[in-house]
């Protein structure tokens, strides 16, 4: 009964891998063929996340310190 559950279970390990891998291929092909985005279509990566990056580039300019003005 144990050796079956570690068989299972090393084949659920692989299985989810190979499906990670999967899933990465066909972005990256869906990402290398897409016409209309040229950020996502040379930095594919990156590209995915453009939209969220540029928004935490506004919170992340903002000023440590307080709203007064001053700096210490």
């Amino acid at each position: 009964m144990e050796f079956a559950l570690q068989v299972f279970s090393s084949f659920a390990v692989v299985f989810a891998i190979g499906l990670l891998v999967l899933i990465a291929a066909v972005i990256s092909v869906i990402d290398l063929t897409q016409t209309n985005n040229t950020i996502r279509r040379n930095y594919p990566g990156i590209g995915r996340f453009q939209h969220l990056l540029s928004a935490l580039g506004e919170v992340f300019r903002q000023p440590a310190y307080g709203s007064s003005g001053k700096s210490a």
